[in-house]
């Protein structure tokens, strides 16, 4: 590990990917601020990628840490893999990066820099925005946080890098969170916080997110777009994101507003759990439902009556009760 602290270490979680990962080194090497190492984790990848791994990190040009975990079935997730990177880590701030995706800004971490420094107190979290792309072509949505810039723009920005100061409240405008990609974190509120939920196979970076904005003291906003994540073939088995049925997709997002709901200090955060929760439910239970599985269908969809959906959804769940007396399921 370097002798000197940096101002970031960068986490690359990555298994069996050894060729996408090269953008994303490449594109973190082209960053111009100086003061940042690279931490590439190789999640247990099979036999054949090993050597290829090695390779990357011999003709990079740059010393890079290569950690390597043991290899198991499935590897250990992602919230595993980046929690072995940080605990390596020396930089005052961590950021994280998918292996197949990459940052697109080459002065990303510059301008983050200079508002840190200029910054009159400690800065806990920094957010900025990416674009999605879907077998090449742009997803036109305005995903993660990237709405909020136009939520912000009757303000002004606090310094020349373009960076907003952002209450919960305006974070929690968008509906979902911010990506990793996009997301620079203090590494002492990091561990404060209990790192990554190392249980959490899909969206931990949600999960992550909500205890970063609930815990966080000072957060700034970056309008500009830094990264392009490449939305994962569904019908392949090789990204984190695919290697979990979309039903264990919903229950997992159900845990993490589970847990926000449970150890969130702030109201907001509670109450936008609260929300999503529902939603989650209500998924579930449709697509119980439409795998004729009524009596389970009938119990979610019961449940997210407590969330309060819109007027329909009752008559929904008479529905849901019916068919379970008529239909086994």
């Amino acid at each position: 590990m370097p002798q000197t602290a940096s101002d970031f270490s960068i986490i690359i979680p990555s298994r069996n990917r050894p060729i996408l990962l090269q953008a994303a080194v490449a594109s973190v090497i082209a960053q111009t601020h100086p003061s940042r190492e690279i931490i590439i984790v190789n999640d247990g990848s099979d036999p054949e990628y090993q050597t290829a791994y090695q390779e990357l990190i011999e003709n990079v040009g740059e010393t890079i840490q290569l950690i390597h975990l043991p290899r198991t079935p499935n590897g250990h997730g992602p919230s595993y893999a980046i929690n072995r990177g940080v605990e390596q880590a020396c930089g005052r701030y961590v950021g994280f990066l998918d292996d197949d995706d990459y940052w697109i800004d080459t002065g990303h971490l510059a301008r983050i820099a200079q508002t840190l420094h200029n910054a009159s107190m400690p800065v806990d979290a920094c957010f900025s925005c990416q674009t999605a792309f879907r077998d090449g072509q742009p997803v036109p949505a305005a995903l993660w946080l990237n709405a909020l810039a136009t939520h912000l723009q009757p303000r002004e920005p606090i310094d020349p890098g373009g960076a907003y100061a952002v209450t919960v409240s305006d974070l929690l405008h968008c509906p979902t969170f911010a990506h990793l990609n996009t997301l620079i974190v203090r590494r002492e509120l990091y561990q404060q916080i209990g790192s990554m939920d190392e249980t959490i196979r899909y969206e931990c970076e949600w999960d992550l997110y909500l205890r970063v904005i609930d815990a966080g003291q000072t957060l700034r906003y970056f309008p500009q777009v830094i990264a392009r994540h490449n939305v994962p073939d569904q019908t392949q088995r090789n990204n984190a994101s695919t290697r979990v049925s979309d039903l264990q997709k919903i229950l997992f997002r159900i845990n993490v507003m589970d847990k926000a709901l449970l150890f969130s200090n702030n109201p907001q955060i509670q109450r936008a759990a609260r929300r999503n929760k529902t939603v989650a439910l209500k998924q579930l239970a449709e697509r119980l439902a439409q795998q004729g599985q009524y009596r389970q269908s009938l119990y979610y969809a019961t449940e997210a009556l407590i969330g309060g959906l819109n007027w329909k959804w009752p008559f929904y769940c008479i529905y849901l009760g019916l068919r379970a007396l008529t239909v086994h399921g």
